[in-house]
């Protein structure tokens, strides 16, 4: 339907959003740090097609790591494993339609 994307905070930028109460279950919610990658993001889609251009994102509460099998020993992501252990917070990025 259109481009979505699953974030991962750094370990520094992570930490602090824990700290100040920002994570929630698997999810980022602290709005400081959510405007911040919304700016990130716009900034990047203004360099994009709108066809290429994210619509929608989430911010996850953890990095990918190879302990978790997010990803291989060589630092790629096993795109698989990623989709089924977020399927519902990749769900709730496309449910009520586009933009």
């Amino acid at each position: 339907k259109y481009v979505s994307a699953l974030i991962t905070l750094g370990e520094s930028s992570l930490a602090e959003a824990k700290a100040r109460g920002g994570a929630s279950g698997k999810l980022i919610k602290d709005p400081e740090i959510l405007a911040q990658i919304k700016a990130d993001v716009d900034a990047l889609n203004r360099s994009l097609a709108q066809y290429e251009q994210v619509k929608r994102f989430s911010v996850l509460a953890n990095e990918f790591s190879i302990a978790d099998g997010e990803m291989t020993p060589t630092m790629k992501m096993k795109r698989n494993v990623i989709e089924a252990r977020y399927k519902d917070v990749i769900d709730s990025m496309y449910a009520g339609g586009g933009e």
